[in-house]
């Protein structure tokens, strides 16, 4: 069993998460604290599409014949 795929689809789920918390919290800013169950929201809905897209990017990566 072969290591790097694995590590190589861990390290860009968490890449793209990691991504879409930072991004949610720049574009919140100021208003984290006035909204900040608005921001839980988006930040919960960033982590979704996210999450979906690296699993789908690893997914394309992954060897053949699995």
């Amino acid at each position: 069993m072969r290591v790097d795929p694995i590590v190589r689809g861990v390290l860009l789920v968490w890449f793209l998460k990691f991504i879409s918390g930072f991004v949610v919290s720049v574009a919140a800013g100021i208003d984290l604290q006035l909204n900040a169950q608005g921001v839980e929201l988006v930040l919960a809905a960033s982590d979704i599409l996210f999450g979906t897209v690296g699993f789908t990017i690893a997914g394309c990566l992954s060897p053949p014949g699995r």
